[in-house]
């Protein structure tokens, strides 16, 4: 959610700073037995579009049919940023 905050506050080195928290979250998720990354499912619910956005992509290698059915509903929204987003990673 912070880096929705960060994007609407055009905070640019903000939201850089939590992509790259992100992107450590995810690797460490990765290299767990198991991949656990799909523990983010569960955040395709979620009310904020950016957390859904980021579980979708962090998703795609262990859930590639519903995080790519995510990524196209957040593309059909036209909730942007995140609807851009969505429909350049497709």
């Amino acid at each position: 959610m912070e880096q929705d905050h960060a994007l609407l506050g055009n905070e640019i080195a903000r939201y850089n700073r939590l992509f790259d928290e992100l992107m450590g979250i995810e690797e460490e998720l990765r290299g767990r037995p198991g991949d656990r990354r799909r523990l983010f499912i569960k955040l395709y619910e979620h009310r904020n579009m950016q957390v859904r956005l980021n579980s979708a992509k962090a998703t795609l290698a262990v859930a590639p049919q519903e995080a790519r059915a995510l990524l196209e509903w957040i593309a059909e929204s036209k909730h942007n940023p995140q609807a851009g987003d969505a429909g350049m990673c497709l």
